[in-house]
């Protein structure tokens, strides 16, 4: 069967545009309540056929698209495999194709393609802007940052934390976290508070999940929408760095994120993180080597 057209209203840049740098591409497989199996089965297929990272499900619109969707994130070099076969496969289903620059807007505005026909996207999000102002507070003394269990009290509360829409698609839910966690003795959870006020979660593995000795991971982190852009994120890492150095014997610290976040990766790496490399399941691997300190 004759594949159908690949529609390029958005093009790709002219032959004229100085090159881009691409670090990879994401493939974002749209569908509705009535093709959420065949969505599902295509991504799977995919996932199964590629070296490619598959997203979650996502049963409402997240980040810029209308629609319901999946994600797949490849390498670059994959593009002319990957990208013909969704065509081919995708069977009435809506595929938009973009690729990682580090300039997202552009990337989903001017660089991207679609398979099928193409949708309305939100990118106000990724529009540059006036950060909000903040309500002025009424002392100067800057933020307490302290770390706490997750407990019956505040679980609730911690579940109701929410991410930009832009950045949801780089985070598993703090539901899905808290609950990973119960069944799990080897991974500590942590709510971020500012002063009185919750503002972030945290998760992290120790050796008996990792199977390093001396080795410890951070697998998640995330501060509340609401209460980014005011240097939380940096002390309470510094807060989880400390609590971790604190089991003595620590000989490394990983984390890990989607290669395409720029943000986080300069982020880590003003905390000693070094890049490793691409795992598995398609996320950058960075370490902070401790060497078997303990303490600050």
């Amino acid at each position: 069967m004759r594949a159908a057209p690949v529609n390029t209203s958005n093009p790709m840049p002219s032959p004229a545009a100085p090159p881009l740098s691409i670090q990879g591409y994401h493939a974002h497989v749209y569908f509705s309540a009535d093709t959420i199996a065949q969505a599902r089965a295509l991504c799977a297929a995919a996932a199964g056929r590629f070296a490619l990272a598959m997203g979650r499900v996502h049963e409402r619109p997240v980040g810029p698209h209308p629609d319901w969707s999946c994600q797949l994130a490849f390498g670059a070099a994959l593009f002319g495999e990957i990208v013909p076969w969704l065509n081919a496969e995708r069977a009435g289903l809506t595929v938009f194709v973009h690729p990682l620059t580090g300039d997202e807007l552009a990337d989903h505005r001017d660089h991207a393609i679609w398979l099928g026909h193409s949708r309305p996207l939100d990118l106000s999000a990724f529009l540059p802007t006036r950060p909000p102002s903040r309500p002025s507070r009424p002392d100067t003394k800057p933020l307490h940052i302290t770390l706490h269990p997750v407990t019956r009290d505040n679980f609730e509360a911690i579940t109701d934390l929410e991410l930009l829409p832009h950045q949801e698609d780089y985070l598993a839910s703090n539901s899905y976290s808290i609950a990973q966690a119960s069944f799990n003795p080897h991974l500590q959870t942590r709510a971020v508070y500012a002063d009185e006020t919750l503002v972030g979660f945290m998760l992290y593995a120790t050796p008996g999940e990792t199977g390093v000795p001396g080795g410890y991971s951070i697998w998640r982190f995330m501060v509340d929408a609401q209460h980014q852009g005011g240097g939380i994120g940096r002390q309470a890492l510094e807060r989880l760095i400390a609590e971790i150095l604190a089991h003595g014997g620590v000989r490394q610290i990983g984390i890990s994120y989607v290669p395409d976040n720029t943000a986080a990766q300069r982020f880590y790496a003003s905390f000693g993180f070094v890049e490793q490399g691409i795992d598995d399941s398609g996320e950058m691997v960075a370490v902070r080597v401790c060497g078997g300190e303990a303490g600050g």
